[in-house]
């Protein structure tokens, strides 16, 4: 009996071990990336699929790097999405193209980064401003282009 226990108790460990272990990348459903005109900035999108017993989401981050740097991209918005995502967990940049809410980043200037999306995503974090680099964002199911 004490050595089921101990095998019941090792296997849950490990399962905990490995879903903590999960990286980021492999989370990944869908990736955009767009450089500003001049060739100096970096935006990148990404939607995450995360699952699991009460800690299933899925989340749409943009990031805003400079595209000489090493340093890793600064996450200037945030966005916790509806699902379901069209190709559940797997990278798929056709079908899961926008995340859930179709968004899609385009430069108007060299320093002036639009965002748009539709649907109603819950805004977690929203920078307007990085590096001198505007960061607009539009929701067109709101009367938008």
């Amino acid at each position: 009996m004490r050595k089921a226990s101990f095998h019941h108790t090792a296997v849950i460990i490990g399962c905990t071990l490995a879903a903590a272990c999960v990286r980021k990348d492999n989370l990944i459903v869908w990736k955009s990336e767009l450089k500003s005109p001049n060739g100096a900035w970096v935006a990148i999108a990404e939607t995450i699929q995360n699952g699991g017993l009460g800690s299933g989401n899925i989340y749409t981050a943009v990031y805003l790097k400079t595209a000489a740097s090493k340093r890793p991209a600064m996450e200037v918005l945030g966005l916790d999405c509806q699902g379901p995502v069209p190709h559940a967990y797997v990278l798929d940049n056709v079908a899961n193209r926008g995340g859930t809410i179709d968004l899609a980043m385009q430069w108007i200037t060299p320093s002036h980064l639009l965002v748009t999306y539709k649907g109603q995503p819950n805004i977690q974090f929203q920078a307007v401003r990085l590096g001198g680099i505007e960061i607009t964002l539009k929701d067109l199911a709101q009367g938008g282009r």
